[in-house]
């Protein structure tokens, strides 16, 4: 059996540096993720996972529709129903906005009932 050699050594540097660097460059990117774009650490599978209890399905989308009267509130319409999970569990502004934009190019229709629910 051959001794250790140059290639043995190198591998050797190679996986004792492998693990550390991505550990380093994951938390970068959750660091990143987090402070830029508000991603919970369930979402981006960071390392506080187990220990907030910030979470999408902790987090709201209040939707009220806006009249002469004051305002409605309502809830999202079933066809946005991936746009109000992406927007709710990543909120960015551009999320926000394109939510809004869809949400007030349709058209609404009032029911008491709707309101009553809440």
């Amino acid at each position: 059996m051959p001794g250790p050699g140059p290639h043995r050594t190198i591998d050797i540097r190679v996986l004792k540096y492998t693990a550390p660097a991505l550990l380093t460059t994951l938390a970068c990117i959750q660091l990143f993720l987090g402070l830029n774009f508000g991603l919970t650490p369930w979402k981006g599978g960071g390392f506080g996972m187990f220990s907030t209890v910030d979470s999408p399905e902790a987090r709201t989308v209040r939707v009220y529709l806006e009249t002469d009267d004051g305002a409605l509130p309502t809830r999202v319409p079933s066809w946005l129903s991936s746009r109000r999970r992406y927007t709710r569990s990543l909120p960015t502004d551009f999320r926000i906005q394109g939510l809004a934009e869809e949400l007030a190019a349709a058209t609404w229709v009032y029911r008491e009932e709707e309101s009553s629910r809440k």
